[in-house]
């Protein structure tokens, strides 16, 4: 009886040690991530200026949009986002918006969509993450309601939000609302909000959403918990990456300061076939070893 316990307890670690190193094997790809390490006064990076350190894989350039405002490629006084040289970027004062295109193309022009097999039609598949990790805010009380910073992916056939996160003034409080496009309309009509009743001195927040093209899954991550779920995703391939800040019915407030510590796009690895023949394997060369063990 020993002898069948024992033998049992072994294929059972060894079945947990083989789906481990499966698992582990494949690790998110960071595709665009920036962690703000960089000395203070850094700014975004532009084909003449290296800017903030990306740490992905693709080598995409902020390239379109109003970046003489943030300043596009200098540094210096008017900088609405530049690094503090402590491991974050922060946001302050001006208004205005930029992009940097995720295709294909290394020079900020893509071929296609990450993800799709043609510009317009091809359809994209596998798991995106889109992370922001804000480690301070503090909102103007006196700014205009709806006053926001977004960062957000837009599509490449026609421009429109496909996911983000946004930071707003919400009637006097402060409030982060994640949101994504559905089947229903193609418009934002998921949504997630968390709401602060204080404008400062709330805690660090890492949010993060999760895009499955491959079943239409939407996962909204909150300080690593998963808060909501959808499965209506309508799949739009994604062209850019845009940072932002809008006023609502005013200008964004020059005494807003939004802290962010990294954010980025990652893909997350499926299982690979090689991976899961591998587990396969082992299962039955364990279960075999139980036989005898056994017998």
């Amino acid at each position: 009886m020993n002898k069948k316990i024992n033998a049992c307890k072994f294929v059972t670690m060894f079945l947990a040690t083989m789906s481990f190193v499966c698992t582990t094997h494949a690790t998110n790809v960071k595709l665009d991530y920036f962690e703000f390490n960089d000395a203070a006064g850094t700014t975004f990076g532009t084909t003449a200026f290296a800017g903030w350190a990306n740490t992905g894989v693709l080598d995409s350039k902020w390239n379109f949009g109003d970046v003489k405002q943030n300043p596009g490629g200098t540094t210096g006084t008017g900088s609405a986002f530049t690094t503090d040289g402590s491991g974050n970027m922060i946001l302050t004062g001006l208004q205005g918006q930029t992009f940097r295109k995720l295709g294909a193309g290394t020079t900020g022009a893509y071929t296609t969509p990450l993800g799709a097999s043609t510009l317009l039609g091809g359809a994209a598949t596998g798991i995106y993450r889109f992370e922001l990790n804000l480690a301070s805010w503090s909102l103007a009380a006196n700014g205009p309601n709806a006053n926001s910073f977004q960062a957000m992916l837009t599509s490449a056939a026609s421009g429109t939000d496909i996911a983000g996160i946004r930071l707003k003034l919400n009637n006097g409080a402060s409030q982060i609302q994640m949101f994504t496009d559905s089947t229903a309309t193609g418009f934002q009509n998921n949504y997630h909000n968390i709401d602060f009743a204080a404008l400062t001195g709330n805690p660090a927040q890492n949010l993060a959403i999760e895009l499955d093209y491959n079943t239409g899954g939407i996962e909204y991550i909150v300080n690593g918990v998963t808060v909501q779920k959808f499965t209506n995703f309508n799949g739009v391939a994604i062209g850019s990456f845009q940072l932002s800040t809008s006023g609502g019915s005013g200008s964004w407030s020059s005494d807003n300061i939004v802290s962010v510590n990294s954010m980025g796009l990652s893909m997350i690895p499926e299982p690979s076939t090689g991976s899961m023949i591998l587990l396969g394997m082992g299962g039955l060369a364990a279960v075999r070893l139980l036989r005898r063990k056994v017998s």
